[in-house]
C-alpha cells in the first residue's frame, strides 16, 4: 500500500500523467486509423455498391501544384467505366464545415485532376458512424455517406444513402 498520503498524491499524479500521454497519442493516431478501417475495403464497397472493379487506388493522394496542393484521403478509380471515387474520411464526420470542405475539395478535383476529366464524379464522405442528420444533409447535396457495420468482414463497408442520393440525381437529370 501507501506509506504516506504524500506518496498517494505523487502516485496518482505520475497515474494521470502517464494517462494523459496516452489519450495524446490515441488522439493523433485516431485520423490514420479512420483510413485504416476504410483503405483495406474500399475497393469491395465499390465493387458491391457501382458495380465495377477499381483499377487505381490512392490513399493520402498528394500533388502539388503551382499554386496550392490537392490533398485528398482516398481516390479509386475504374477506368473501363470511367468512374471516379473520391473518399473523404473523417474520424468526426458530423461536423457541416467538414462537408462544406470537401465540396470545396471536390471542385478542385475537377480543375485540377485532368487525367479524370471524361469520368463520372462519384462523392463519398466517410466516417466510422454518423447522425442521421449528417446523411440527410449528405443526400441533400448528393454525396454518398459512408460508415462501417461490423456485421461481415467482407461487408464492413456500407453506404447508407445511396438510394436517396440516386434518386435525387435522376430527379435532378429529368
Amino acid at each position: 500500500m501507501f506509506e504516506t498520503m504524500e506518496d498517494y498524491r505523487e502516485r496518482a499524479s505520475k497515474m494521470i500523467e502517464d494517462m494523459n500521454k496516452k489519450w495524446i497519442w490515441l488522439v493523433n493516431k485516431w485520423g490514420t486509423l479512420t483510413k485504416d478501417v476504410f483503405a483495406p475495403y474500399i475497393d469491395k464497397a465499390i465493387e458491391k455498391y457501382f458495380g465495377c472493379r477499381v483499377d487505381e487506388r490512392y490513399i493520402n493522394y498528394f500533388e502539388r501544384f503551382d499554386d496550392n496542393s490537392l490533398k485528398l484521403d482516398i481516390v479509386a478509380a475504374c477506368r473501363r467505366e470511367k468512374k471516379l471515387f473520391i473518399v473523404e474520411v473523417k474520424s468526426n464526420p458530423d461536423r457541416i464545415d467538414y462537408i462544406d470542405k470537401f465540396e470545396a475539395k471536390l471542385e478542385e478535383v475537377r480543375v485540377r485532376l485532368k487525367r479524370y476529366e471524361n469520368y463520372k464524379l462519384y462523392p463519398i464522405y466517410a466516417g466510422l458512424d454518423m447522425k442521421e442528420e449528417t446523411v440527410k444533409e449528405l443526400s441533400r447535396r448528393r454525396i454518398y455517406a459512408m460508415v462501417v457495420r461490423m456485421a461481415a468482414e467482407e461487408d464492413m463497408l456500407e453506404i447508407v444513402n445511396k438510394e436517396e442520393v440516386e434518386e435525387d440525381k435522376k430527379r435532378v437529370d429529368r
